[in-house]
Formats: structure tokens, C-alpha cells, sequence
């Protein structure tokens, strides 16, 4: 049981059981409560099922003020940690000094203490500040900058892969221009991954388009040919550290690397199985 103000001396059926906040057993069955405080007296009747708890909040009446608080409508009112309606609200309480807090989606909390007068309005005006990361009350996509590199090999023995990513991250999502070798190819990848949900472990699947060079690691017997295809990629992300400003991520993946050069030389299919460290920094 709390009452508004607390210290009420509380009596259960006539017999005195202690003061407001007061916690403790009682009998199943319809009850007669009783509080006191400096000359007030309020009754109550209660019913309690057995083996249920029974939660009794109670502002008792007598020579009081009114509190009226306005700001962000629909905003919670909570009075001496109890909840007192949305926002614009006016209460009864009694005089004295009472702590407010003010709480709403997308603003910082507004918490402070309003004295109230004996049978006078105090206004109160709620001036709550958006939250970081909100603009009028909707999250901001908060973009990130991602740089990576990576190893692997091409799973039908082609050859070794290294790649180096730059790009930027919002929302689970990040476009990112890898540039490396593959298979013996100098490539350069446009790709576009989205990870799938926001666990520190979650999968994530991307697609892009590939340009890829041949004949120019040293050889100048060899007359050098260009390409382009497509990227195909799945994996999972696991987030070493995830702070405000950065975080480090380990990525395991692989897909299908399909290309074709445009200067007479033969399809080529890759199976890249690759390793990266990530960092994105927001």
C-alpha cells in the first residue's frame, strides 16, 4: 500500500498494521482499510483473492493544490514514482514539495521537483529536449564509414583471393567498393550487403557487379584482358565490439564470382571462401 503523502498510519479492519509504504499479509476475503494522517482519515474496501497479491495507491484528500503540467501531448506524468495520467494533466496533491518526472518517445526525461501551495494551480511546463539520435520524435539513420580487408581462396583451385573494402553502413545495410585479386584477376567489385537483423551474430547476403583485369603481374609477353561480371555473396557477421562510434566485425563468406572477358577469352566461374576484419566508424 503507498499513499500520497506517505507516513499514513494504515489499519486492517480496525487493527493498526503499520504506515504507508506498507507490505505485508492478509487474509482472503473483502477487508476495511483504514488510513490516518495529521487528523485525515480515509477508508477503503478491498477485496483479496487468496494467494494474490492486492496493490492499493491512494492520494488522500484534505487542504490540497493543484498541479497542472503541460508539454509534448501524451507525454507521462509520475509523481512521487506514481503514475499520474498523459500530458496536458491536472492533479490534486497535497502541499508541499513533490518530485516530477516527465517521460516520452523520443525526448530526454524531465525530471524535477514542483512545490505545491494549499488551494492554489502550480503550472508546470514540461520542456523536454529530443533524444539523441531523434529529429522530432523519429529516429535519424545514423550512417557509418567501413573499411575492411580480407583472404581466402577460390574453392576450384584457382587461386588465392585478397580484397580491401571502403564504403558506408546504415541500417543493417552498407554499399562498399572492394578492390583486390581473385584467382589471379586484378578486381574491382561495386556490392551492396544487408545483414539480416541486429544480433551481434546475424547473417547477411549481398549481390554486385564485378570489373576484372588479366596479364598485368609482370608478363609483358601477355596481352592484358579485361572483364565484368557478377558478385553473389552470403555469410555471417560476428560483432567483436559494438560501441557509439565504432565497431569491429569479423565476416565469413562466400558466394559465386561470375565474369566473362570482353577481349575473346573464356567465361570464369569463383567460389571464394574469404575471411574479413571490419571496421565502421559512425
Amino acid at each position: 500500500m503507498r499513499t500520497i503523502p506517505a507516513g499514513a498510519r494504515v489499519a486492517v479492519d480496525g487493527t493498526a498494521v503499520g504506515t504507508t509504504p506498507y507490505s505485508g499479509k492478509i487474509a482472503g476475503g473483502r477487508h476495511r482499510i483504514t488510513f490516518e494522517y495529521e487528523g485525515r482519515v480515509e477508508h477503503r474496501e478491498i477485496s483479496v483473492d487468496f494467494a494474490e497479491p492486492a496493490v492499493l495507491d491512494l492520494t488522500l484528500r484534505g487542504e490540497s493544490g493543484t498541479l497542472r503540467v503541460v508539454g509534448p501531448p501524451g507525454s507521462v506524468l509520475v509523481v512521487d514514482d506514481m503514475p499520474a495520467g498523459s500530458l496536458p494533466v491536472s492533479v490534486e496533491l497535497p502541499p508541499g514539495p513533490h518530485a516530477i518526472k516527465v517521460t516520452s518517445y523520443g525526448y530526454a526525461p524531465f525530471e524535477t521537483t514542483a512545490t505545491i501551495a494549499p488551494n492554489r494551480e502550480t503550472l508546470l511546463n514540461a520542456q523536454m529536449t529530443r533524444a539523441l539520435g531523434t529529429v522530432d520524435g523519429k529516429r535519424t539513420i545514423k550512417a557509418g564509414y567501413l573499411v575492411g580487408v580480407g583472404g581466402g581462396a577460390d574453392l576450384r583451385g584457382n587461386g588465392g583471393i585478397g580484397m580491401v573494402d571502403l564504403g558506408v553502413q546504415a541500417l543493417g545495410y552498407d554499399v562498399a567498393l572492394r578492390i583486390g585479386k581473385a584467382a589471379g584477376l586484378t578486381a574491382v567489385d561495386l556490392v551492396v550487403r544487408w545483414a539480416i537483423g541486429t544480433a551481434r551474430i546475424a547473417p547477411y547476403v549481398g549481390a554486385g557487379y564485378a570489373f576484372v583485369k588479366s596479364g598485368d603481374d609482370g608478363d609483358t609477353s601477355a596481352s592484358p584482358s579485361t572483364g565484368s561480371g557478377y558478385v553473389l555473396m552470403g555469410g555471417l557477421r560476428y560483432e567483436v565490439s559494438r560501441g557509439e562510434h565504432s565497431t569491429i566485425a569479423i565476416v565469413a563468406e562466400s558466394g559465386l564470382r561470375i565474369y566473362a572477358a570482353t577481349s575473346g577469352t573464356e567465361a570464369t566461374t569463383v567460389i571464394p571462401l574469404m575471411a574479413s576484419v571490419q571496421l565502421i566508424y559512425k
